[in-house]
């Protein structure tokens, strides 16, 4: 008898367990922080994009970002994500981001890497630009995506998405919103 009841009693233990496992699984866990605390936490200034509307960020699997801005005339938006962590794998990331919102493609997109030397003006270690074709999921309504991640030791990850149809559009802008976001 008391082996049936051990038993029992276990078998209900594990029932209990794994349902409260499943439950922690589901739950979301991650701690959700604003932009400004993000700039904050990762020694970072920020000037809003002149002249452009500031929008919600839409949720999605690719990519979640903490602001995003919307051109008035242009089909163009500028979305702006920041990672607050101290992992030096900033290459790592970088790929990872661009496949996650790019469509499929064979092989790496052509990217541009850029050393601290170049990244003076923005006080970070190293940085990359690409140019992709974004999915749907992450880009709905625009035909190509400039990713610029940059990363500095021990702070963290900035990425700028510009999304757009018309690159020359794209380029009028460019000078006046490219240096927006920088590392103090």
């Amino acid at each position: 008898m008391k082996t049936k009841l051990t038993s029992l009693i276990l078998i209900l233990l594990c029932f209990l367990l794994r349902a409260n496992a499943q439950d922690e699984i589901t739950t979301d866990t991650v701690t959700h922080y604003t932009f400004e605390t993000l700039l904050d936490s990762t020694g970072m200034t920020f000037t809003p994009p002149k002249g452009f509307i500031e929008i919600e960020p839409v949720s999605n699997y690719k990519m979640n970002y903490q602001k995003a801005y919307k051109h008035p005339t242009e089909n163009i938006e500028i979305r702006y994500t920041i990672v607050d962590h101290d992992l030096d794998w900033h290459f790592q990331f970088f790929l990872t981001t661009t496949y996650n919102i790019s469509i499929p493609m064979a092989g790496l997109p052509e990217y541009d890497k850029f050393e601290a030397a170049d990244m003076q003006e923005l006080n970070a270690d190293i940085g990359y630009l690409t140019m992709v074709m974004p999915n749907e999921e992450f880009a709905e309504g625009y035909s190509l995506c400039i990713l610029f991640y940059m990363y500095k030791h021990l702070k963290g990850d900035a990425y700028v998405f510009y999304l757009f149809d018309d690159k020359e559009a794209l380029d009028k802008i460019l000078p006046d919103v490219f240096y927006n976001l920088r590392y103090n």
